[in-house]
């Protein structure tokens, strides 16, 4: 957990001290008015201008990503490879565009009469496939840092979202209908906002997920929002925002100001405690309305145990024990009188109203309370005969106080301080538990907790959490802990939005120095970042400013967000980003290779209504797109295909490598959305990985393995590494051991050389090779079993695990 004081990581990793000058910036590091003249000229902040591009007097070009990627090979003596063959380009567009490998029929109907025409209507035919979403689905997740469980919380709390998923499939969803790009951005900070009151519309309210679905760093509200800042700023703007918590930004124009006028957007927010329904109530399943009830019979018995602590504020006991607290407590320091609270089960707050409605009643010389303040500080020290004088000389001198209690006084003749305040305890109970009445005596005793203004009077079930002490709310905890494990473990119950209200009165932000929510600063407004602003921003009057927010974001004048979203799109396609950092979009993101390519793309995304679908097609329609990843001229000239002369070789990620396991052996349950189910062990699940739960704290052993975005973090790209531990699952997985079983099985005919075809086919999308044949067919022999080692060894090849 990212403590409050931390510095920023990139000035961490400079290396240099804290004011010093570097040669290389020649400047004071975090001088911010440096920092802005700077970004007046760097190209990241620079306005969107469409770039026209170039003339290229060749055939090769399919569209003007064609022209600008050859225009700069030409200038550097490249030739581009030539295009991949069909198989090879069908195979690609599957895992590209679905994240699943084509079966041998599909293979077989889309390479045959290979032409133009059947590229791009497979093309078309996989954007419109239901899996698009999931597959494209998945890499926004990383962005989002989803995941199913909360992360850091007390001990002893659920730690389970039980309505996380609704946040995935709506991602999924939004994708697959292809909703523009800068919706999909407002919905994600705004859905409240958007959506109103339009119950077509309800089903968008869960894409506020990607602000509540974060993790709960022990329930630190200045954690969850940080958090809540970077997933926004990096994940849509490519802005290290956060870095400028506990002091200016080190290396970009963000001053601490602007960090907490966004703090302060997020801080005017609440999460409800009854999440909305995103089912329409007419159209629920009967074992939808019967898991409703259930929750509504245990929601009833949570709203019970608070109104019971309500209700035993105004029991004698209870009034007994609250005024001798009070007297008591005025002897105490701070820490003290906590601690003497638990030990005589009275809660603070409530103690100290009575505190105030006491003293008070001095002030006003309330008769009701003149015996108790005579007496009181005399019993609380032992000097019972004292509190018998005072009161005799009262009883004189007061005679307008009520006559029942200097009756009950003189009978009891109170000899320490909880007598007398029993006397009062039962007097008021006694009066509250009756009619109102017209005798003065009585009302006034009534009154003591039905005045709003009084020690209880306002108090009910509703908001007795802001009063109860944390014992109290440890037995309430436990029980809210059961019910939502219940949540989580009925999966009839309708899904729920898990959304964001705006409070009734926004606060007005306070810059914490050194990033300490004790040491509250300047004030400061909620507006946006000013190095986006032309001028100085408008402070945000709507609400909380989130809807102001969102459109500041998505604004088509903004310069960051669709250069990061293009940037991010081509990165997936291509298995490198045309910008290095996919997150990072400031002043030390250096100028792309293809700078104009990649402000063509993000005009041409806007001006295509921030459809993905549409730059998909430019994409993958493109010859660049179609090369082979070998054999261009010229290449030792860019070993790092920074200009795009071929194609990259890239690696399937965990869940695209699982999903395809599942393919080839013709078990992968398609289904789509749904609750999540378990990745390992013996009741993982046939569903595709996006669907597997997903554990902050400890994902599963094969996620970790395979090198899964921490989902703790916001995660722009995945590390890649090779270690033992993936070759070891490969060989000893049981997943893996019960697929090659169900493939061996699958592909089993009583010609060798055919079986070994059918396998080639569904595992690698191709025929063997006669060299690959002789060596297999040498490999298993006579032996049943070596096949099955065989198609484990074909399943853990590169190969499979690659895309060409």
């Amino acid at each position: 957990m990212r403590a409050p004081t931390s510095v920023c990581i990139a000035f961490i990793l400079s290396g240099l001290p804290l004011g010093t000058k570097a040669a290389e910036y020649d400047f004071e590091l975090g001088d911010q008015e440096y920092l802005f003249r700077e970004a007046e000229t760097h190209w990241s902040f620079q306005s969107l201008k469409r770039p026209v591009p170039p003339e290229v007097d060749e055939e090769w070009p399919r569209n003007p990503i064609d022209r600008f990627v050859l225009a700069k090979l030409r200038e550097n003596g490249i030739s581009p490879a030539k295009e991949a063959p069909a198989e090879t380009l069908v195979r690609r567009l599957y895992f590209d565009l679905i994240g699943l490998p084509p079966s041998p029929a599909e293979m077989d109907r889309w390479t045959k009469d290979w032409s133009e025409k059947k590229y791009r209507a497979l093309v078309n035919h996989l954007l419109a496939s239901p899996h698009y979403g999931e597959r494209w689905g998945r890499y926004w997740l990383d962005v989002a840092r989803y995941a199913d469980t909360r992360g850091w919380l007390p001990q002893g709390r659920e730690q389970r979202y039980p309505f996380a998923f609704t946040y995935r499939d709506w991602v999924v969803k939004a994708l697959n209908e292809d909703m523009p790009y800068d919706e999909f951005c407002r919905l994600q900070i705004a859905a409240d906002k958007v959506v109103g009151e339009n119950e077509d519309r309800k089903d968008d309210l869960a894409a506020l997920g990607f602000l509540t679905a974060g993790g709960r760093f022990l329930n630190r509200k200045d954690m969850i929002i940080d958090d809540r800042i970077d997933v926004v700023t990096r994940g849509m703007m490519g802005l290290t925002v956060t870095c400028a918590r506990c002091h200016d930004h080190m290396f970009d124009p963000v001053p601490t100001a602007d960090y907490y006028s966004l703090y302060g957007v997020f801080a005017s927010t609440t999460e409800p405690k009854e999440l909305p329904s995103i089912v329409d109530p007419n159209n629920m399943t009967e074992e939808q309305i019967q898991a409703e009830a259930e929750l509504e019979e245990m929601k009833a018995g949570l709203d019970e145990f608070k109104d019971e602590v309500a209700r035993q504020l105004r029991e004698p006991e209870w009034i007994t024990a609250y005024l001798e607290f009070s007297e008591r407590k005025k002897e105490l320091n701070r820490a003290r009188t906590t601690s003497e609270a638990l030990k005589a089960g009275v809660f603070v707050k409530v103690a100290e109203r009575w505190e105030r409605h006491l003293t008070a009643a001095r002030k006003s010389e309330d008769r009701l309370w003149s015996p108790w303040h005579a007496m009181a500080p005399h019993l609380a020290k032992g000097e019972s005969n004292k509190a018998a004088t005072a009161f005799e000389k009262l009883s004189l001198i007061q005679p307008a106080t009520p006559r029942q209690l200097l009756d009950l006084i003189a009978w009891v003749e109170p000899s320490n301080l909880k007598e007398l305040a029993s006397i009062y305890g039962d007097l008021i109970a006694e009066a509250d538990a009756s009619t109102p009445h017209q005798e003065d005596t009585a009302e006034a005793f009534r009154l003591v907790l039905n005045d709003p203004d009084g020690p209880v009077g306002n108090i009910t079930g509703e908001n007795i959490e802001n009063f109860w002490d944390r014992k109290v709310s440890g037995n309430y905890r436990k029980l809210v802990t059961k019910f939502e494990g219940a949540v989580v473990d009925m999966p009839t119950v309708a899904p729920r939005a898990m959304i964001l209200e705006d409070m009734d009165k926004p606060m007005t932000p306070v810059i914490f120095e050194r990033g300490d929510p004790s040491r509250r600063g300047d004030k400061v407004p909620r507006q946006f970042l000013t190095v986006l602003e032309e001028g100085k921003p408008k402070p945000f009057t709507h609400g909380s400013g989130r809807m102001e927010l969102s459109e500041k974001i998505t604004d088509p004048e903004n310069p960051l967000t669709a250069r990061v979203k293009v940037n991010r799109v081509w990165m997936h396609h291509f298995g490198k980003p045309l910008v290095d950092t996919p997150s990072d979009f400031g002043l030390q993101a250096p100028e792309p290779v293809h700078r104009e390519l990649l402000d063509w793309l993000a005009t041409e995304f806007i001006r295509r209504d921030w459809s993905l679908k549409q730059l998909h097609r430019l994409i993958v329609f493109s010859s660049t797109y179609r090369q082979v990843t070998t054999g261009s001229r010229g290449a030792e000239k860019d070993p790092e295909n920074r200009l795009w002369g071929r194609m990259e070789n890239r690696r399937l990620e965990y869940e695209a490598m699982r999903d395809a396991i599942l393919t080839v052996t013709g078990e992968l349950d398609r289904t789509v959305g749904g609750r999540p189910e378990e990745l390992d062990g013996k009741e993982a699940t046939l569903r595709r990985a996006i669907y597997g739960h997903i554990n902050r704290a400890r994902p599963a052993t094969s996620m970790l393995t395979f090198d899964v975005a921490d989902p703790s973090l916001h995660a722009p790209r995945r590390a890649e590494t090779t270690v033992p531990q993936q070759a070891l699952f490969f060989m000893n997985s049981p997943f893996v051991q019960e697929r090659v079983v169900t493939l061996n099985a699958l592909t089993k005919v009583n010609d060798p050389r055919q079986r070994l075809k059918r396998i080639y086919r569904r595992v690698f999308s191709r025929f063997p090779e006669s060299h690959e044949v002789d060596a297999a067919l040498a490999f298993v022999g006579a032996e049943e079993k070596k096949w099955e080692d065989l198609i484990q060894a074909l399943i853990a090849s590169n190969e499979f695990a690659f895309v060409d």
